[in-house]
């Protein structure tokens, strides 16, 4: 009956709205309860457990309207702290944003200042460029005004070269004239001698045209082309005297590449000295300069192995005979000579057999390419070579006609690249051949060509450097020094910076 009971207020519980809304829901539970109590008469009265029945629903009633309450309390409560968080939230961004306008308006003064400062910078800019033009405007004409005044100045000096030659010769006249008059005073001397009892005087400098390697007038290009058969031979050198220039300079083999250093001149204590640039050690003559440069080092940097001594003299532009690549041989002994070296490339210049239509002298250049030995005529007439027949190129000297065809193909894209003689060939089978200047020519028998590509654009700022753009292969390369290579590219051959590129293994 408890159960029951208990059962009945969870229903009453639940059903709450239903009672209010059917009068009649009591009366219905009520069938219910006395259908119970007919069942078990030990129990109580129907109208007692109808009481305590209406008295629990009370008391739910009750405890609904105070729980009701109680939420209505709670949402007033979440209404009020809603709206203080929305002001609180209002408040912040207010506070958000009014510092970010302050912040903006900081930036706003800042960059304003900044561009005052631009401005300012770009007025001094645009000053600065103006004194630069005119500077620059004041230097041209400077240089202008120097190079008028180092023309007056070198026909003063030829002027006072002159003078002082005719002073010389006339204080050497009355020299003569005084001993004549102490030896025989009745003898009568001429007011002027006779042209042919006068000795002349020469220039100190006039003993330089004697040397093997004096070259007078050569240009630094032309210096450059005569020593390019003497790559391989450190310390070859040549002095040489500019033609638009007062001043000495030597050129000379350092890690295979060309070098020029001047040679300053300074008069002291009466007489001329010369020394090399950045040098102090002075001589009296570019001849003693040469010749202890023979035996003692040029530095050319602060580190080891970075100083060259002068070995051998190149010979002057038209002593070709002297060419490592010239041999006076027949055509027959230059087939055997280059049939001994497996090479293409390899070549020697020699007499012609036959001398040309018009009796004009002849020479020779026998080239070994393709695996094939082919000969190559070369008319002389005069100073000038020309090869090709009358329709052919013609170079002003024999030197300046193989350094043309050491970097332009001369026969089926085979180039003059490894010149030969019966020395070169002699030490090949000696063991004098690990001291030979020439060995890269036969041991690049013996190695793969080197291929490179190249990672950068590079242009050339010399006539024997190679220009090539950026991705370009290059071939036959040579690593000639730490710092440059040798390599050809689209004909042309010449020196290029290794950090420029890429070797392709």
């Amino acid at each position: 009956m408890e159960q029951l009971l208990e059962e009945g207020i969870d229903v009453i519980k639940a059903n709450q709205g239903n009672m209010n809304q059917d009068p009649y829901y009591l009366q219905k539970k009520k069938k219910q309860l006395t259908a119970c109590h007919l069942e078990d008469s030990g129990m109580q009265s129907l109208d007692t457990s109808f009481a305590i029945a209406t008295s629990q629903v009370k008391k739910e009633r009750e405890a609904n309207k105070r729980l009701e309450e109680k939420l209505q309390k709670l949402k007033e409560k979440h209404r009020i702290q809603h709206m203080l968080m929305l002001t609180n939230t209002g408040s912040a961004l207010s506070r958000i944003r009014r510092g970010m306008r302050m912040e903006i308006e900081e930036l706003i003064l800042y960059l304003t200042a900044n561009k005052s400062d631009l401005e300012d910078q770009n007025a001094a800019i645009v000053e600065n460029k103006r004194e630069i033009e005119y500077l620059q405007e004041q230097i041209s004409s400077t240089s202008v005004q120097l190079l008028m005044k180092r023309k007056e100045n070198e026909a003063m000096k030829a002027d006072i070269k002159k003078e002082k030659q005719i002073l010389s010769n006339q204080v050497k006249l009355l020299y003569e004239k005084d001993e004549v008059k102490e030896k025989d005073p009745k003898v009568a001397v001429p007011e002027k001698m006779e042209e042919s009892t006068e000795k002349k005087i020469l220039p100190t400098d006039t003993l330089l045209f004697d040397q093997p390697w004096f070259h007078a007038e050569l240009t630094r290009n032309d210096a450059e082309m005569l020593l390019d058969d003497y790559k391989d031979i450190p310390g070859a050198f040549l002095v040489r005297e500019p033609a638009s220039s007062t001043n000495y300079a030597i050129s000379f083999i350092f890690q295979q590449v060309c070098n020029h250093m001047m040679i300053q001149q300074k008069f002291k204590e009466g007489k001329m000295k010369y020394y090399l640039f950045r040098y102090h050690l002075k001589f009296d003559s570019i001849f003693e300069l040469i010749e202890y440069y023979h035996q003692y080092p040029i530095i050319m940097g602060q580190t080891q192995n970075t100083f060259v001594m002068l070995t051998v003299a190149v010979p002057k532009i038209n002593d070709y005979e002297a060419r490592p690549w010239f041999s006076n041989v027949s055509k027959i002994e230059a087939e055997d000579m280059l049939n001994s070296v497996l090479l293409d490339g390899a070549f020697l210049v020699r007499p012609s057999s036959q001398e040309s239509e018009d009796g004009k002298k002849a020479l020779a250049i026998s080239l070994r390419g393709n695996d094939k030995i082919c000969h190559i005529r070369i008319t002389k007439d005069g100073e000038q070579f020309t090869i090709g027949g009358p329709a052919g190129f013609t170079f002003g000297n024999l030197i300046e006609l193989i350094y043309y065809y050491k970097y332009q193909p001369i026969y089926l894209n085979t180039k003059l690249t490894h010149p030969i003689n019966k020395e070169i060939l002699e030490q090949k089978t000696s063991s004098a051949l690990m001291q030979s200047p020439h060995l890269h020519v036969y041991e690049s028998i013996k190695e793969h060509p080197i291929t490179v590509h190249a990672l950068y654009d590079f242009k050339a700022r010399r006539a024997d450097e190679l220009s090539f753009e950026c991705g370009a292969v290059i071939t036959n390369v040579e690593k000639i020094h730490e710092d440059w290579w040798r390599g050809e590219y689209k004909g042309s051959r010449g020196v290029f910076p290794a950090s420029y590129v890429k070797e392709i293994l």
